[in-house]
């Protein structure tokens, strides 16, 4: 079997180690480029700084629990009016910047969060942890009231320690 079927389709990154650790599926990636752009002046840099291992929740795989190690790798940007001298490279086809999880996980949550909502969709989340994924029954709720929106649109949800639901309207970007 190819392991770039593991990844999303047009990732470009490089498998380079799938290992079983504990029921764990790890999947060990990178890019493929010598160096990468400077995202805040556009500079392609090659100058090796440091680099370090993202581990990015996703779906599961022959219903083990996987994590995709992204090796990322830190560059000097040496252009004299840049304000970074360093930054990171990035995979935005497999994850942004900070998360914890890949897309296609985020958007399985925010669909269960979204089409079940509150206790359902918690519970929904509990039968889904005998199939190892990776994540708490909560995180299907939380994930609906952060999700990005299409259009304005009316949430109701109830105030933790108060008795009264609040109404209102939330203006969200796309």
């Amino acid at each position: 079997m190819d392991p770039e079927l593991l990844l999303p389709p047009c990732a470009g990154l490089v498998v380079e180690r799938v290992q079983l650790c504990d029921e764990i599926v790890h999947v060990t990636v990178r890019r493929p480029e010598a160096g990468a752009i400077c995202p805040r002046c556009g500079t392609w840099s090659e100058a090796f700084h440091s680099s370090y291992e993202r581990g990015l929740a996703d779906l599961p795989i022959a219903g083990r629990q996987a994590v995709i190690d992204l090796r990322v790798r830190r560059f000097r940007c040496y252009q004299s009016d840049c304000p970074s001298k360093t930054f990171v490279e990035q995979a935005p086809v497999l994850a942004g910047r900070y998360a914890h999880r890949t897309h296609r996980l985020r958007s399985m949550l925010e669909t269960i969060g979204f089409s079940l909502g509150g206790r359902p969709g918690s519970r929904h989340c509990m039968s889904w942890a005998s199939m190892s994924l990776p994540f708490a029954a909560g995180n299907a709720t939380g994930r609906f009231l952060w999700m990005p929106m299409l259009t304005r649109s009316w949430i109701c949800w109830k105030i933790p320690q108060q008795t009264r639901w609040w109404a209102g309207s939330v203006n969200t970007q796309v």
